[in-house]
């Protein structure tokens, strides 16, 4: 027999492919990891996207008092209308909203993101007003005041806006 032949052995060949196997063993076993950690990524820029959305709303709609409380003729869209508590003192007023994957307002069923939008009302001429919108995903959870977070989400985003009057 031949020593110099040009050709592998049976054993170069089996080790060669080990390796390559054990590659794509590996990168299979990521692939889960990666697909989930993509769609956090996506849920939690969607959630952005709903909170930017109300928070530049809560910006245009600041001027009047009648504005912020998320109702009246001035008000560009319908992400804020809806029954506010009277927010002509300092108290607290809450709103909770659904929405689905295109941004739409929705119900509850459909829905993919919950919100809750607190206000309060500036009490003096010269005070500033505070809104604070949190957006929370799957639109199961639930806001939790005593702790003043979510519970049964799966990830939450959070702004404050100010504004006057």
């Amino acid at each position: 027999m031949n020593k110099e032949s040009p050709a592998f052995s049976l054993v170069e060949v089996m080790i060669a492919l080990g390796i390559i196997s054990f590659c794509v063993i590996s990168v299979f076993g990521l692939l889960p990891v990666a697909l989930k950690s993509m769609r956090e990524a996506n849920d939690r820029r969607a959630a952005v996207e709903v909170m930017n959305r109300l928070a530049g709303d809560v910006v245009s709609l600041s001027g009047s008092r009648s504005s912020y409380r998320g109702s009246g003729a001035n008000a560009p869209s319908d992400k804020l209308s809806g029954d506010f508590s009277d927010t002509s003192t300092a108290v607290s007023a809450r709103k909770l909203f659904y929405e689905n994957a295109d941004g739409k307002r929705t119900n509850k069923q459909d829905a993919n993101y919950v919100g809750v939008i607190d206000v309060v009302a500036p009490v003096g001429d010269f005070d500033l007003g505070v809104v604070k919108i949190s957006v929370a995903w799957p639109a199961a959870a639930m806001t939790n005041a005593s702790v003043s977070g979510w519970t049964n989400a799966q990830g939450s985003v959070t702004t404050v806006v100010y504004f006057n009057q």
